[in-house]
């Protein structure tokens, strides 16, 4: 141990966190004492910044990519390979497969806390998925250290309240017997705990002074970044410092703050994507716990919109409430119930949108700008007329809620989920809320404009005497309409984000907005216009005199239509991730 230990101070010393790893693991196999296991931890914590996330989106191209990265053996590898130990496309032969492959490793204190955390968000509650959990379980065994006994207390306590539905009952029952006997042999193999000699427990300190002067100067940027989110400079500081210790999140920051400023080419569009596609869990932090990472959206390189993940436990929220992670954010996407308690914490001071539902009516006031309700991919009907895949209504106690509320004073934008029938009724009940007038941009979200044209949005919104800009928007986000004008049912110009594909079906919208008075056109078209749109365009300017249209598409690379009319920022073009 002793030896370990020294080669291991030496290689922390030099910066080399991914060559101490060896020693250290060396060492720990040989006494798993506390302080060894949570030096070996805050070491994988550096070299694990310079290596991107396993994200292969087939199933057969992620299982050989994870399989070939296990043989490799590198133990700067573990948690990102138990990570993503379940991303199997729903296989768990897949996950089995690798969790054997993975049982041949020596003892390692990083793998109890990534595998327990693998159950309290399990993919699999099958009873055929009992071998794989069998097997995980073997595993949290093998690696355990003293705290491990500990981790599986607080997983057996929080488990029946993840596994709730009816069809889980029997595996929560089977997974909570094999985990107590899991405890109990760990419990029987650590007790008492393994104690460091006084030589190795002076040398595993120093090693922890090394790291935490390396940690200290990139956590006291981060907390500035955090508490000055606005603070552009701050952040290319902490970009330069990430860059120079080899971590990739330091090239994403540098290239979002460029492209915000207005730079970039297709080269670096695409690199962007590439770095966001694997490191956007870890630029989450510690709030990746409770969000869904592949919806977050970052902007300079930090989380600026939140989508809460579905079904997350009440106690994991509660957890993250207060984190400075926070501060960035900018919109947010849940259920009310479970958004209340993070969107009241001071730390949310930049929050301007919130996407959630209709329990949100009876709130207490909230400096909020922006509102959506329901959020447009909440899977929600509040009335039987509405159909499973549309949108939900709003109820008369709803309607009545919301004019009575002292929530939204502050408001400027609101959007709604509309039904297929009767659109004029449905946007008829916003004259019975004194807020509304205040408005100045609606965003409707619906499946089809054929159900309900733009000049029908158009003329029942008319009344509204501020309303500057009317966006609809399909609900799936594959293409969005935005009418802007003076106000007072003056409408100027057309806005429309689409692909080739929607075009021709929202084309008699474009025709609307010219009668409408629109004389300034925009088509934004991805992945590129193509000649027979050029075609309409001339049809359109010959019948329309003074008319001026903008056909263009976005670079080559960015290929998905991503907005964010929500937040108030209109449209932009955002790399495929």
């Amino acid at each position: 141990m002793h030896k370990s230990l020294e080669a291991a101070e030496r290689a922390l010393a030099a910066g080399g966190w991914s060559e101490a790893l060896v020693p250290l693991l060396a060492a720990f196999g040989e006494r798993r004492a506390p302080e060894l296991a949570e030096l070996i931890e805050e070491v994988s914590e550096l070299a694990r910044q310079r290596l991107p996330e396993l994200a292969p989106d087939k199933r057969e191209a992620m299982q050989k990519e994870w399989l070939a990265l296990e043989a490799r053996r590198r133990p700067e590898d573990v948690p990102r390979l138990l990570r993503a130990l379940t991303r199997t496309h729903w296989r768990s032969t897949d996950a089995l497969a690798r969790a054997r492959r993975f049982a041949r490793r020596p003892p390692d204190p990083r793998v109890p806390a990534l595998l327990v955390d693998q159950l309290l968000h399990p993919p699999f509650t099958a009873g055929s998925s009992r071998p794989f959990w069998q097997q995980v379980l073997e595993l949290v065994e093998r690696h355990a250290d003293p705290r491990t006994a500990d981790l599986l207390r607080g997983c057996m306590g929080r488990l029946p309240r993840v596994l709730v539905r009816r069809e889980q009952r029997q595996m929560r029952t089977w997974l909570l017997g094999r985990a107590a006997e899991t405890l109990e042999a760990v419990e029987r193999a650590l007790t008492p705990p393994p104690v460091l000699p006084a030589a190795a427990a002076e040398r595993v300190a120093r090693c922890r002074v090394i790291v935490e002067k390396r940690r200290r100067v990139g956590a006291e940027l981060l907390e500035a970044v955090l508490a000055d989110p606005g603070d552009d400079g701050t952040r290319a500081v902490l970009a330069d410092h990430l860059q120079e210790a080899g971590d990739p999140r330091g090239e994403l920051i540098a290239l979002q703050l460029a492209h915000a400023a207005g730079g970039g080419d297709p080269a670096s569009l695409e690199r962007e994507r590439q770095l966001i596609r694997r490191h956007r869990a870890e630029a989450l932090g510690p709030l990746r716990e409770v969000l869904e990472p592949e919806r977050c959206v970052l902007e300079r390189g930090f989380l600026s919109q939140a989508w809460l993940r579905r079904g997350v436990p009440a106690e994991a929220v509660q957890e993250v409430v207060g984190s400075p992670w926070w501060s960035t954010v900018r919109a947010i996407h849940g259920p009310w119930s479970e958004l209340e308690p993070l969107v009241r914490h001071p730390v949310m001071r930049g929050l301007q949108h919130l996407s959630t539902t209709n329990e949100v009516f009876g709130a207490r006031r909230l400096a909020i700008t922006s509102l959506t309700v329901p959020g447009p991919d909440f899977d929600l009907t509040s009335s039987r007329r509405a159909p499973r895949r549309y949108l939900a209504v709003l109820e008369p106690r709803d309607v009545a809620r919301m004019a009575s509320a002292r929530t939204f004073r502050g408001l400027e934008h609101l959007g709604l989920g509309m039904p297929l029938e009767e659109p004029e009724g449905h946007l008829a009940f916003l004259r019975q809320i004194g807020w509304v007038k205040r408005l100045r941009r609606i965003t409707l979200f619906a499946d089809a404009l054929s159900h309900a044209p733009l000049e029908t949005w158009a003329l029942a919104l008319a009344w509204i005497p501020g309303l500057r800009t009317i966006c609809v928007e399909r609900s799936a986000r594959e293409w969005a309409l935005v009418l802007s004008g003076g106000g007072r049912g003056r409408w100027t110009a057309l806005d429309l984000l689409t692909t080739p594909s929607w075009l021709g079906n929202l084309w008699p919208a474009v025709e609307a907005a010219v009668g409408l008075g629109a004389r300034r056109v925009t088509l934004r078209i991805a992945p590129a216009p193509r000649p027979a749109h050029q075609k309409r365009v001339d049809r359109l300017l010959a019948g329309a005199p003074g008319l001026g249209v903008t056909l263009k598409g976005p670079p080559p690379c960015m290929v998905r239509l991503e907005g964010t009319p929500s937040v108030g920022d209109g449209w932009r073009w955002l790399p495929q991730s």
